[in-house]
C-alpha cells in the first residue's frame, strides 16, 4: 500500500527515522500496514 498524500507520506518517513534513532534499530513491516522498531519481548512469570 502507498501512502498517496505527499505531506502524510513525509510524516510517516520522519516518525520512522525518529525511532530509527531513538532505538538504534531499524523499522521493518510487521505484515501490510504495521510498521515495527525493535523488539519487545513479553514474559510472564
Amino acid at each position: 500500500m502507498q501512502i498517496e498524500d505527499e505531506a502524510i507520506r513525509k510524516d510517516c518517513l520522519t516518525i520512522a527515522q525518529l525511532m530509527e534513532e531513538i532505538t538504534t534499530a531499524k523499522a521493518k513491516m510487521w505484515g501490510t500496514a504495521i510498521v515495527g522498531v525493535g523488539d519487545y519481548k513479553l514474559v510472564k512469570n
